[in-house]
């Protein structure tokens, strides 16, 4: 009785690509995971660096003016600027602005009683821990579209070693082994169509920052 191949070729795919459904779902749920962490975390850092990060946003916007006098009244405007307590910036620090061989230079002092650890107010520091939350995004999104790769890879590795396992002798007598023979149009009819909209669909769950 002869084994119709082409079926059991279409089986081994078909087996191969519920596989990488269940790791791509598993991916997804630890990306969404991963990412819902990592915002939190970020608004920790926004509350608790607030002053710091306030006072460096200032400062670099003082120094792209081209005046020393507009520099000083971005950093008086930034003393006077209200907090989320209904606070003043000012009854907690109070930042300086002067001339130091025609370039701004800073500096801030801390209130006394203002209750304020200094390590939230450097706004060099407080910049550092924001860019590496931030830092911490970017390679959870890298490190997932890696794995897709990774996990599409494999999936056409294992079907192409299954395929050439049913039927050695058409690939090993003395010719060369092309995956245009190996993958024939009867099994991509049926799968071949599968996994492309299985990536578009799973693209738009797992990466929605890169497709905003």
């Amino acid at each position: 009785m002869k084994i119709d191949v082409r079926n059991r070729n279409s089986d081994l795919m078909i087996y191969e690509l519920q596989n990488i459904m269940v790791s791509i779902e598993s991916l997804n749920e630890y990306y969404l995971n991963s990412i819902s962490t990592i915002q939190k975390m970020k608004l920790v850092i926004e509350e608790e660096y607030k002053i710091g990060l306030l006072v460096d946003d200032g400062i670099q916007k003082a120094l792209s003016t081209e005046r020393i006098e507009d520099a000083k009244q971005i950093i008086e405007k930034m003393n006077l600027q209200k907090l989320s307590d209904g606070k003043k910036l000012s009854d907690y620090i109070i930042v300086g602005c002067y001339a130091e061989e025609k370039e701004p230079s800073f500096s801030y002092s801390i209130k006394e009683k203002s209750g304020i650890k200094s390590k939230y107010v450097d706004p060099q520091k407080a910049r550092r821990e924001y860019n590496k939350i931030d830092q911490y995004e970017n390679i959870l999104i890298s490190s997932t579209l890696s794995s897709v790769i990774i996990i599409f890879e494999q999936y056409l590795a294992r079907v192409y070693k299954g395929l050439i396992l049913i039927n050695p002798k058409k690939y090993f007598q003395n010719q060369k082994i092309e995956i245009a023979s190996i993958f024939n149009k009867n099994v991509v009819g049926k799968v071949g169509s599968l996994p492309i909209a299985y990536i578009i669909d799973c693209m738009a769950i797992v990466f929605p920052l890169l497709l905003s």
